[in-house]
Parts: structure tokens; C-alpha cells; sequence
């Protein structure tokens, strides 16, 4: 996966990301209203969800045939559209209300897949949840903020409720306070099956050519209600 700045309006933040099948994915970052949010940013794990996606190994792991899919808390919706552009039949994209706007202009800024893509409005553990019967939910970089913000509680039901209702799902976050990141994995697997997704199937690519760059450490899991 690259990704390229669009400079021909210098007052915006568009730019666009190609994935390997040549699909491209036009993107709106920073509507100013979420500049001091972690909504539009793209964060570490989600590229390297995306790269897993369309790797080998996202077939050997037999994820490759669901069509029926969902992106949690997508932020700036890089996810969600990923998924589209790489054959899923539909997409459920979930965000807080203060940042589904920005997720609704770049569903937008993506004719190709609009239609198939359904934004909605969730809050970790509100009673309804709208990811319902999917096949794969998607799950990226959730832990830091749900640590940073005391919130660990609410992301723990959610994705309790999302594996009631849903075949699987894969959490992705870049290790960043791994004590805590470690105890709330630990909690979670007293209530659902957690299958780790092995180091050498996960690929963090650096497109520059900084000789000291060091990846960052990324973890993957899959994750289903115990039987």
C-alpha cells in the first residue's frame, strides 16, 4: 500500500492511497473540526490491517472469502474503504457522532464504493449495536485510546457484543503501554477465543529511505465467542 499527497490545492488535506489490486482511495484528512481528535488520523495498525488484507496470508488464514464485513470506530474510514476495494460485498463503518462526518465525506470522495458502504453512529457499549451478521469486523487501533482515556471497560463490551453477533473479528493496535495492553487481552480472553495472528504474517513498510527506521511493533488478533 503507498500513499500520496494531492498538491495541486495547497489549502487541503486530501490525499490518496493505492493498494496493491490498483485501486485507489481518495482520502480527506483534517476537517478542522476533528483536528484535535484521533478520528482522522491514520494510525499504524490500520496499514498494516490493510497490507495483512491483501497479503497471502489473509487466505491461508481463510479470511479471504467474507464478503459481509464492518470496520469498529473507523475514524477517517481508510479501513472501511480498503475492504470495499478489496471485494467485500458491504461494509459497516462505525464512528462516535463528533467524527462520522468526516467518515460520510470520504465514503463520499470514493464513487466507486459508496453504495456499498453504510456509515453509523456507536458508542462502545451502547445496548444496539449495528454490526450485525458479518462475516469479519475490523478492528484497528482501539487499545491506546481506550487505555489513554479510561474507556477500557467500554471497548471490552463492545467487543464482546460484536462476537455475539458477527462470525469474527480482527483487532489490530500498535504496542504502545504494553502492561496495560496485555491485562485488557488477558481479560478478554476469559470471554472469547483470542488467535494470534504470527509476527511473520504482519508487515509494517517503510516508504522512505531512512536507513535507522524501525517498524512499529503490531499485534493481531483474531477474535470469536468461545464455543
Amino acid at each position: 500500500m503507498s500513499s500520496k499527497n494531492n498538491d495541486d490545492n495547497n489549502n487541503d488535506e486530501d490525499h490518496r492511497v493505492t493498494l496493491k489490486n490498483g485501486s485507489v482511495i481518495q482520502l480527506h484528512s483534517e476537517p478542522q473540526s476533528l483536528a484535535k481528535t484521533t478520528g482522522w488520523m491514520t494510525w499504524n495498525a490500520s496499514v498494516a490491517l490493510i497490507d495483512y488484507l491483501q497479503s497471502p496470508h489473509c487466505k491461508n488464514d481463510d479470511i479471504g472469502s467474507h464478503n459481509i464485513m464492518a470496520d469498529l470506530s473507523t475514524g477517517n474510514g481508510l479501513v472501511a474503504l480498503a475492504a470495499a476495494y478489496l471485494g467485500a460485498s458491504s461494509v459497516v463503518a462505525t464512528e462516535v457522532p463528533s467524527c462520522s462526518a468526516l467518515t460520510r465525506v470520504n465514503v463520499e470522495c470514493n464513487p466507486t464504493v459508496k453504495d456499498l458502504i453504510q456509515v453509523k453512529d456507536y458508542l462502545w457499549g451502547d445496548d444496539t449495536c449495528p454490526i450485525q451478521g458479518c462475516d469479519l469486523v475490523l478492528a484497528c487501533d482501539l487499545l491506546f485510546i481506550a487505555i489513554r482515556d479510561s474507556i477500557y471497560e467500554q471497548l471490552h463490551k463492545a467487543l464482546v457484543d460484536i462476537c455475539k453477533g458477527n462470525k469474527k473479528l480482527l483487532f489490530a493496535y500498535e504496542e504502545r503501554i504494553v502492561n496495560k495492553e496485555q491485562a485488557f487481552m488477558a481479560n478478554i480472553a476469559k470471554e472469547l477465543k483470542v488467535e494470534a495472528v504470527p509476527d511473520d504474517h504482519i508487515e509494517v513498510t517503510n516508504d522512505g529511505d531512512d536507513m535507522f527506521y524501525e517498524p512499529p511493533s503490531i499485534r493481531m488478533y483474531f477474535l470469536t465467542m468461545k464455543k
